[in-house]
């Protein structure tokens, strides 16, 4: 449960009529114990958002090398913690529906879902109706950006339909907007890295705490890219990635564009520059020393193909000016 949760709806031949209709419902609350902080929802004596099970949802490691050996023969090491924020899509058109039955128990729902086969069948699961008797009509999409991968008050807008026969549109607020539906994964990272005086980095372990929220969502995926991309786009030989996703009494979370990839890079380059300040070393030189190149393997021991991310970095160094790093 979070404050976004749906306690009651009214339909309502006006929006006016609506509005008051709801100023009229009065709800009284039960105080009941919750936990906000990722990094407490996951110790063992934490409040259970869903009792009895454990906050945590998910979780991922990848191992590579031997972390230990690669910190003992390490010249200089370094650890910095790194989080990112809640963060809401806002798109330009809020999520609005229409949905409407037919004289043989089907019901037609016309939906800015930017994803609308997944949307039937989380339809058919929430309403416990087949798929062949729901059909979803896709409209423009005014904006997605991964928040309108899912469904949001079409059930509810069915449920209304099916009890007054008549069809039913809902329009989320803005304010509905950021309470009510999914946000990006917010991350606390941190990171410990090895690396020789020259810069080499020789082993690198990180420990992600992703908030899922009240409700995870897609969160699965975001813990696996996360993980996956966390130790960055260098090559590393020794390395420990470890990583949870857990339930917090927040607005849930789900699909946003680049899956945890945004989070883990903006803590693992903000890594590499506190290094390369710490050492004297010129940020993109760094880079340079360590990046990926053709034939690399990934942290799960991918073969890497069409790697020109040095000969981006060089190019982009030339064309900005950048002082020392133009072989």
């Amino acid at each position: 449960y979070h404050a976004g949760d749906g306690v009651a709806a009214v339909a309502a031949g006006t929006e006016q009529i609506a509005l008051e209709a709801l100023d009229k419902i009065k709800v009284e609350y039960e105080p009941l114990p919750a936990v906000f902080d990722p990094l407490e929802a996951i110790k063992a004596d934490a409040h259970k958002v869903h009792a009895p099970n454990s906050n945590i949802y998910a979780t991922k490691v990848i191992k590579k090398g031997d972390v230990d050996q690669g910190f003992a023969a390490a010249d200089h090491i370094f650890e910095g913690s790194f989080r990112t924020q809640m963060v809401e899509h806002a798109p330009m058109e809020p999520h609005a529906a229409i949905a409407l039955w037919d004289a043989n128990g089907r019901v037609t729902i016309h939906s800015t879902l930017g994803r609308i086969t997944l949307g039937r069948a989380d339809i058919s699961r929430t309403l416990k109706l087949p798929l062949n008797r729901i059909r979803i009509v896709a409209t423009i999409v005014g904006g997605n950006f991964g928040g309108k991968n899912e469904i949001t008050q079409e059930p509810v807008l069915a449920l209304l339909s099916k009890k007054t026969g008549r069809p039913v549109k809902g329009v989320y607020t803005r304010a509905e907007e950021f309470i009510a539906t999914t946000t990006r994964h917010p991350i606390i990272m941190d990171y410990k890295t090895g690396v020789s005086n020259d810069g080499h980095i020789l082993a690198r372990k990180v420990r992600l705490v992703l908030d899922g929220g009240a409700y995870c969502s897609w969160s699965e995926t975001t813990l696996g890219k996360a993980c996956i991309l966390a130790a960055g786009p260098y090559n590393i030989d020794n390395l420990l990635a470890e990583a949870y996703v857990v339930y917090t009494n927040k607005t849930m979370t789900g699909a946003m564009r680049g899956f945890g990839a945004p989070q883990v890079c903006f803590a693992y380059e903000s890594h590499m520059d506190d290094i390369a300040a710490a050492l004297g070393l010129d940020p993109l030189d760094i880079r340079l020393k360590n990046a990926f190149a053709e034939g690399s393997a990934s942290p799960t021991g991918q073969i890497l193909h069409s790697v020109v991310l040095k000969e981006t970095l060089l190019q982009a160094a030339r064309r900005f000016g950048w002082q020392d790093a133009l072989p």
